[in-house]
């Protein structure tokens, strides 16, 4: 009993461990592989290295994951080098390290601050009690983290002085207990040219972001600011300040070698630009304290350059943990970690909570929306155009008040870069869309381009693929949405002047991928298949959505940390509201993906599964003829059918016989079975095949039902009904029939985008709706939102032919309401006087 209690509580003991403030990787390796010798001395070493990762500082721990260590001795290996590097700038080489921290004590927590070795400093003698500074320090590490971005103390110099911080003159005040002992730690610096320009570099793993100070900026001649609004940024200690004056695209090169990282323009620098952690982690930076040099990781190859000496040192530093968090974390006003809390709020294990949110931290700018954003360093889209003269067209007639709002929303297009006054010979009509919260947004009628644009073949992904790779047992699941997409792709130069645009105020044209371009979504899928090649084994993307998987906690974290770095290195925007994080179970591409397998959501087949039970003759009689389209693609029909078939053909005279009992039920319920099952139901599209969508509206409700033909067999994909509101039902029949496509299009939209569409249609008067306009105003503004997709053509078939959609417009289920002009594109104006009133779709 004695011996397995022992091992008990020895178990206990590792599966709790901690690596402590003051412990060295190497004497915490020592102490965990010790313990699971006593625990089992035939343990694995892939458990040995569970246990490591899970007691090692979160500091060490978040650059470890990225070297992905495969045992105990490359865990200790790479550890090594971590603790190496962050001691650089974050602990003295003083072997009395315990005895200095005892005697530490500081006002506040700076950045890394330098001063000129010839500078003078005061010398103050300070007296600290042992026992007060080891319940202050023990106190800030043991107790939770709050939200502002802070440092946790490990000073080690024995001396006295007084520092002032390296940005915009924030003062820090530093006190030792010894002033008789002083050590200095050297500052890393690089040679490189900015822009052309020759300057000296100090690398810093203590900042988040990049930074220039505006002495410097001027003198590079070629930088162009961006985002130049003054806002107010804090310190790593919560509560001291400084200003950004904007920011700016910095190219670097050493040994004719280009890099570039975007860098916050601060008035004050102890340098001319310091490089931080966006910059470290996108290149990969790895410093060699040994032979003083630096390998930067370009592409395919690494880069080795020499430190450049400088006579400036450190003067103090002070560590953090963890090190994702370090220095400053910009978001538009003040350090706010909002996205970053939502985005964890159901993680309930705390330390996987802790860690994911402070990871997300240094990425916080991807998820700040406030204003557009344009992607850099990517493929432009091309806009190919067939041998034509350009389409041009009259600016529509608007109201004096639409006109206002017009205006204003051309006026914040422009600040924003999104448009620019064009001078060019094409012309296309732009108009205001009412959304429910009485704003405006402005769409463009490219009809005319889009019949003159060469079609891109470029693929998408095949669903049914992907849906089976993340069927493969991963653990964990993050996704993340690209906020308005399309907007944040910048057009080649010289195609912009084909998206110009007319409107009563003048003649603008697009500097990014506008809505309801042709070839969209296939130029978008190719942009983020490239960027994010170097994650295919881990990361998927569908147009503009992205999935992230993997099979262990800390390997999720490294997945997270190399995509986010990649999205943010090419200054593109995600939105948080429909970002998910650390799932263990998802819902993509109409299927919930979990660890324990794939399955169908019911959202395809909630139109059938919702079907009433029809108790009168005439609810029977229509839903068979609903049905009497698969009759040839059933060879059971009939004998299923039987049953309802026997009560429903009666004579005139015999109408009052009829009667609904059990083998009616059960007639009913096995032919809705057979058509959500194979062969008539297809999980996956065949994408050798075009999709058919058949759509019908009544003044009860709107259906649609998708399909494709594949050998002569047609196979059913997606079924919608949805009920019409009081307010659809006073539409004309133009505008019900082309609300039903719209309201298909919406929850079909990961079938549709980017593959080819056949419509049919029994209202003829839809069957040029994507060529011309009918002076309908709701009819056109249905027709601009579909201009994204690959309608090829619209095909009038007779309403007997529309069995199943009519049936379903006439049987709705009740969804959940959904406006049908709000998308957001990222631009739209507030006017109170003129409330819109427009339907609504889901």
């Amino acid at each position: 009993f004695g011996s397995t209690k022992l091992k008990e509580l020895t178990f206990e003991q590792l599966r709790t461990y901690k690596q402590t403030i003051n412990q060295s990787i190497t004497q915490y390796y020592d102490k965990v592989i010790e313990l699971c010798k006593r625990v089992d001395t035939s343990m694995t070493d892939s458990m040995k290295l569970q246990y490591l990762l899970a007691g090692v500082k979160q500091s060490l721990k978040l650059h470890i994951v990225l070297y992905d260590p495969q045992s105990p001795e490359t865990f200790l290996s790479y550890a090594r080098k971590v603790e190496d590097t962050l001691s650089l700038t974050n602990t003295d080489y003083d072997s009395n390290q315990n005895e200095y921290n005892q005697h530490m004590k500081y006002d506040r927590q700076p950045i890394t601050s330098t001063i000129n070795s010839r500078q003078d400093v005061d010398h103050r003698r300070t007296d600290v009690h042992q026992s007060q500074l080891h319940t202050s320090t023990s106190g800030r590490m043991n107790n939770p983290p709050n939200d502002n971005v802070s440092y946790s103390s490990s000073l080690k110099h024995p001396t006295s002085k007084r520092s002032t911080a390296s940005i915009d003159g924030a003062a820090s005040t530093i006190k030792y207990a010894n002033p008789s002992q002083r050590n200095y730690i050297p500052l890393i610096y690089l040679n490189a040219y900015v822009h052309d320009i020759q300057m000296k570099l100090m690398l810093d793993t203590g900042a988040n972001r990049t930074f220039i100070s505006q002495k410097a900026l001027t003198s590079i001649r070629s930088s162009k600011i961006i985002n130049q609004i003054q806002r107010e940024v804090f310190l790593a200690d919560g509560y001291t300040s400084i200003t950004v004056y904007g920011e700016v695209d910095l190219s670097f090169i050493m040994n004719n070698i280009r890099t570039s990282v975007r860098a916050l323009i601060v008035k004050n620098l102890c340098v001319n630009c310091i490089l931080g952690m966006d910059y470290i982690i996108k290149y990969k930076l790895i410093i060699n304290i040994g032979n003083r040099t630096i390998t930067i990781g370009v592409k395919n190859y690494r880069l080795v350059i020499p430190m450049a000496n400088s006579d400036k040192i450190i003067f103090n530093t002070i560590s953090t943990s963890p090190l994702m968090s370090i220095g400053i974390s910009v978001t538009k006003a003040k350090l706010s970690n909002t996205h970053s809390d939502k985005l964890v709020e159901h993680i309930h294990d705390y330390e996987q909570q802790h860690q994911m949110k402070q990871a997300l931290i240094l990425y916080n700018k991807l998820f700040d929306t406030s204003k557009p954003v344009i992607a850099s360093n990517v493929k432009p889209h091309e806009i190919k155009t067939i041998d034509h003269p350009p389409p041009t067209s009259k600016a529509y007639y608007s109201t004096p008040h639409k006109q206002e709002a017009m205006h204003q929303i051309i006026q914040e297009l422009l600040q924003s870069g999104l448009i620019r006054k064009s001078y060019s010979n094409y012309a296309a009509p732009a108009m205001l869309v009412p959304k429910k919260d009485n704003t405006w947004r402005m769409v463009v009628d490219y009809k005319k381009l889009n019949s003159i644009t060469i079609k891109d073949n470029h693929p998408l992904p095949n669903m049914e693929q992907t849906i089976q790779i993340l069927g493969g047992g991963y653990q964990f699941f993050s996704k993340f949405d690209m906020k308005s997409g399309f907007w944040q792709v910048p057009i080649k130069e010289e195609d912009k002047h084909k998206t110009a645009f007319i409107t009563p105020d003048g003649l603008y044209e697009w500097n990014v991928l506008a809505q309801g371009l042709k070839n969209s979504p296939p130029s978008f899928q190719r942009l983020m298949l490239d960027l994010l090649s170097p994650c295919r084994q881990f990361a998927l993307v569908y147009i503009d959505d992205i999935v992230i998987f993997s099979c262990t906690f800390e390997e999720h974290v490294k997945h997270l940390i190399q995509v986010l770095s990649i999205l943010s290195s090419h200054n593109l925007q995600l939105n948080s509201s429909k970002c998910f994080i650390l799932h263990r179970q998802i819902d993509y591409l109409s299927h919930t993906i979990s660890q324990f397998g794939v399955k169908p959501n019911k959202e395809k087949i909630q139109a059938i599964m919702n079907l009433r039970e029809p108790t009168t003759l005439a609810a029977a009689n229509k839903f068979l003829g609903g049905m009497s389209w698969y009759r040839k693609f059933l060879p059971q029909f009939a004998s299923v059918a039987a049953p309802t078939i026997s009560v429903t053909n009666l004579t005139k005279p015999n109408r009052k016989k009829f009667v609904w009992g059990p083998p009616q039920l059960g007639a009913f319920l096995q032919l809705k079975q057979l058509l959500i099952s194979q062969p008539l139901f297809l999980q996956f599209p065949n994408d050798d095949y075009p999709i058919i969508l058949t759509t019908d509206a009544s003044k009860v409700g709107l259906g649609g039902t998708l399909q494709q033909v594949i050998n002569g067999e047609t196979k059913n994909l997606y079924y919608h009904s949805q009920i019409a509101s009081a307010i659809e039902r006073r539409y004309d029949p133009i505008e019900l029939e082309a609300l039903a496509i719209r309201a298909c299009f919406r929850r079909m939209r990961s079938y549709l985008l980017g593959r080819s569409i056949i419509i049919y249609t029994d209202h003829c008067p839809l069957c040029n709706m994507m060529n011309k306009s009918v002076k309908n105003r709701r009819f056109d503004r249905i027709s601009m939102l579909l201009q994204e997709y690959n309608i090829e053509k619209i095909i009038h078939i007779k309403g007997q032919q529309n069995c199943l959609a009519d049936y379903l417009s006439r049987n709705p289920i009740q969804s959940e309401p959904e406006e049908i002009f709000e998308e957001d594109y990222g631009i739209s104006t507030l006017f109170n006087e003129e409330p819109p009133v427009l339907a609504s779709v889901s």
